[in-house]
């Protein structure tokens, strides 16, 4: 279905948005009514993933309502300031990706001041969402996020790390119908991010955690989980990119499927040729029972030799001498292939390093 312009001027209008905004808008409309939505994406030899018989409308362009607290960071809508940040990242140029830059006006400007330490939360329901934050010199936060999708959501994040800020951001997201996530971080000189994501199910989902390491000895850790079950299909991407000298990042993707699930877990460390000294580390695990399928994929792009990187992948079923063992000590089969999944996802626990509320938001995934 085709949109028109006279939409996306009046509702932009409506919002007294700048008027740069409003033709970074037309433009993504133009190439988004360009495109048809693709229905399968097909990765290495043998996953396809299929989005089904998504369609979209006019009708939710407008819909739903978001409330973001915090007691110290300063909330507003998007102004001049972030002109150069909002709508940047270009992992993906498909029909989803514009659909969001176009039809987003659910836009929200966060800045956390100089030398402050706040936690901010954000919830409610909304078909298009969009968070700029900004995080100045030597700020710390915590930043929790939780939706239940319904229908459609459309979510995008990028954040602007400057100098020895630090970030921690923990996502957990519920999913009905179809979900496309964009997380994106450009990092300045030993600013630090924490991305911990949490993906449940869905017709559809896309998620891709994206992190520009840009200043020297930035860092970043990221944590993905994805459970799926019944005929959930999931695309979980993770990209680290090193542009400057002794930058680190480490990966760590989780992700268990059932009954005729679909998951895939893909990683990207790119080390550019001026980022000596860095180091990369990404790895995958996926557990799979019944007749669902998984792949990882992890890429290494590699551009000068004095770094150190290295990946891992692994995917395999539940052992079934650790299954009988479990049963003979009293468990029937249910309660011991939970067990094992609980187990499995240990490692994360100790990957993050963090206190009991992050340990709950793995947990609360987890179990649900």
């Amino acid at each position: 279905m085709e949109i028109k312009t006279e939409i996306i001027k009046e509702l932009s209008r409506e919002r007294n948005e700048p008027e740069w905004l409003l033709l970074k808008r037309l433009k993504y409309l133009e190439m988004y009514n360009s495109k048809e939505f693709e229905k399968y994406f097909r990765y290495g030899l043998s996953i396809i993933l299929n989005s089904g018989n998504f369609s979209f409308n006019e009708g939710l362009i407008n819909k739903g309502n978001i409330i973001i607290k915090s007691d110290k960071a300063i909330i507003k809508k998007i102004d001049d300031s972030v002109k150069d940040l909002i709508f940047t990242s270009n992992v993906n140029k498909d029909r989803f990706n514009l659909m969001h830059k176009a039809f987003c006006f659910n836009c929200n400007l966060i800045i956390i001041p100089k030398n402050t330490k706040t936690e901010i939360e954000i919830k409610g329901n909304s078909n298009f969402l969009h968070t700029v934050i900004i995080a100045e010199e030597n700020s710390e936060a915590l930043i929790k996020e939780n939706f239940k999708v319904e229908n459609l959501m459309s979510y995008g994040v990028e954040i602007l790390a400057k100098e020895n800020s630090k970030i921690e951001y923990i996502s957990g997201t519920s999913v009905d119908g179809y979900y496309f996530g964009e997380y994106k971080a450009d990092l300045g000189k030993n600013a630090e991010i924490k991305w911990l994501n949490a993906l449940k199910n869905g017709k559809f989902s896309r998620v891709i955690i994206e992190t520009n390491l840009d200043g020297e000895d930035a860092k970043v850790k990221t944590a993905t989980i994805g459970i799926l079950n019944e005929k959930s299909q999931a695309d979980i991407y993770t990209i680290s990119r090193h542009n400057a000298e002794h930058s680190i990042s480490n990966t760590l993707s989780k992700g268990v499927v059932r009954d005729n699930s679909k998951l895939l877990v893909r990683g990207l460390t790119r080390v550019e040729k001026n980022a000596f000294n860095s180091d990369g580390y990404e790895k995958a695990d996926v557990l799979i029972l019944d007749n669902a399928e998984a792949d990882a994929i992890p890429n290494l792009e590699i551009e000068n030799n004095e770094v150190r990187c290295t990946h891992g992948a692994s995917i395999g079923k539940i052992d079934d001498e650790k299954l009988f063992y479990l049963q003979s000590r009293g468990l029937n089969d249910e309660e011991a292939k939970e067990l094992i999944i609980s187990g499995f996802f240990e490692p994360l626990f100790k990957f993050f390093n963090s206190g009991e509320e992050r340990i709950n938001v793995i947990r609360g995934v987890v179990e649900c």
